[in-house]
């Protein structure tokens, strides 16, 4: 009878351990729905639409090969272009013939079912800091050690670098945590060079605070993209990264 007793409570106690976490794993979804809320409201800006109205055009025309402004093939040296404006003339290569968009018949956006399989040329990453970073100095890197998604498998927790795989443009999109009474810099940097940034303070204020970016760029194969404090702004109080908040990393190629 005594063993059956003990037994019980700790059978209990596993399910109060199995609620906690249960409870731990809605507010974490319930923080993603907000960032993924957030990144489809940027997503739905005007540049966006014309930046896919490029997309049409690029899959129109004949195969070209990217040269600079003198008639020479570019080398793949690690450049990075910033889509910041619709003039942009550069164009990815092609391998399909011209595809005309009149003879195109509409297709239905099916949701992946268990014996799907994703793209095998798919590239997609998100991942979080498992803990609050108490101590972020001036020109340190974020490694963003727990990747909940890396199709392609390009994105290392243990350096906090995405890797490119192939010539094309990819959105990046980062959202730091900053504690009570603190202030944090960060930048999205490729190849050394910061190509955006962002502040989050709560200096005046009694709450933790939150800032969220997005980033278009055009890479190359072999580009380096991470996040990290600029060289001369060390974070001043926690970056914070624990249930409910979490501070995280994504991107995803989109053409």
């Amino acid at each position: 009878m005594k063993k059956l007793h003990e037994d019980n409570k700790q059978l209990k106690g596993k399910i109060r351990d199995l609620l906690d976490e249960n409870r731990e794993q809605k507010k974490i979804n319930t923080q993603l729905k907000k960032e993924i809320t957030e990144i489809k409201t940027l997503l739905k800006s005007s540049e966006i639409k014309e930046l896919f109205k490029i997309k049409s055009t690029l899959l129109q025309s004949h195969d070209q090969t990217v040269a600079d402004p003198d008639g020479n093939l570019n080398d793949d040296d690690k450049s990075v272009k910033t889509i910041g404006t619709i003039s942009s003339k550069h164009r990815i290569k092609q391998g399909a013939e011209p595809v005309n968009s009149s003879s195109r018949t509409p297709s239905k956006r099916q949701l992946l079912t268990d014996n799907q399989q994703v793209a095998s040329n798919g590239v997609a990453f998100f991942a979080y800091l498992s803990k609050n970073e108490p101590n972020a100095g001036a020109h340190q890197t974020f490694v963003f050690d727990v990747d909940h998604t890396n199709i392609g498998g390009h994105y290392s927790h243990h350096t906090g670098v995405f890797t490119c795989p192939s010539h094309g443009v990819y959105v990046f999109s980062w959202s730091i945590f900053c504690s009570t009474g603190g202030e944090v810099y960060s930048e999205l940097v490729v190849n050394s060079s910061p190509v955006s940034g962002k502040y989050v303070g709560s200096v005046s204020v009694s709450n933790i605070l939150s800032s969220t970016d997005l980033a278009i760029v055009e890479l190359n194969a072999g580009d380096e993209v991470y996040i990290r404090t600029p060289p001369n702004h060390a974070a001043g109080g926690q970056v914070i990264s624990q249930h409910p908040y979490r501070s995280t990393f994504s991107g995803w190629k989109l053409f």
